[in-house]
């Protein structure tokens, strides 16, 4: 989600039940630190190097 966010997305789609939980999520992120994210994920050369960023930044 982050690497979204940075990305400029504002809408997502997603099941009812779960959207306290995209909620809660999104209001712990920074924009920021969002773009910065999404940044360092568009010079990365293959998916599994945007996997490792993404987990990176969940921890």
């Amino acid at each position: 989600m982050p690497i979204l966010i940075g990305l400029g997305v504002t809408e997502l789609s997603c099941a009812p039940a779960i959207i306290p939980e995209i909620k809660a999520l999104v209001a712990t992120l920074g924009m920021e630190a969002c773009r910065a994210h999404a940044t360092a994920c568009l010079a990365c050369t293959s998916a599994a190097q945007v996997r490792t960023l993404a987990r990176e930044f969940a921890a």
